[in-house]
């Protein structure tokens, strides 16, 4: 059996593939503990992250594990039920809204039009890529980023809307 390199709650060590995957199923069962636990309301409450709800957090763990899985497997990321994490799915359904299709329409830097999911989608968010990653990132209030919702569903999904580093 291979010993790996690891790093679990600040500690670094050598453990078995067998090892890291009992901590790694351990924190699962742990988080799910702690999820499962959470009122409807307590879902949209602050979270011990500044800026970030509960919701945040946990799509922001599944958002990683997802990219994780992608980088392993060579295939794109994909939210539940292998619907693209463009289409706002997986933060739909998070956030106990019923899950809309969402385009966005961004300038890139060059003057460029970027345009990011379905084309006949009735709720668009148009302007600057740069505000609208800055807006997910939450560097920047929606309302003060120039950016146009059109559509029944544009505010939330923007509000929804969280980008991070991978």
């Amino acid at each position: 059996m291979k010993c790996l390199p690891t790093t679990l709650g600040g500690a670094s060590y050598y453990g078995t593939e067998m090892e890291i995957f009992a901590s790694l199923e351990a924190e699962y069962d742990r988080l799910d503990s702690i999820f499962a636990g959470l009122s409807e309301e307590d879902w949209n409450q602050p979270s011990g992250l500044a800026g970030w709800t509960n919701v945040d957090v946990l799509l922001h763990l599944a958002q990683t594990e997802e990219s994780v899985v992608s980088t392993l497997t060579g295939t794109p990321a994909a939210a539940s039920g292998g619907q693209p994490l463009i289409n706002g799915v997986y933060a739909f359904r998070l956030a106990g809204k019923e899950p809309a299709p969402i385009r966005a329409d961004l300038t890139g830097p060059d003057g460029e039009i970027w345009q990011f999911g379905p084309s006949d989608a009735d709720s668009v968010i148009a302007g600057s890529a740069g505000a609208f990653c800055r807006v997910g990132a939450q560097r920047l209030a929606a309302e003060n980023s120039g950016l146009t919702m059109t559509g029944p569903h544009a505010e939330s999904a923007l509000r929804l809307l969280r980008n991070y580093a991978a």
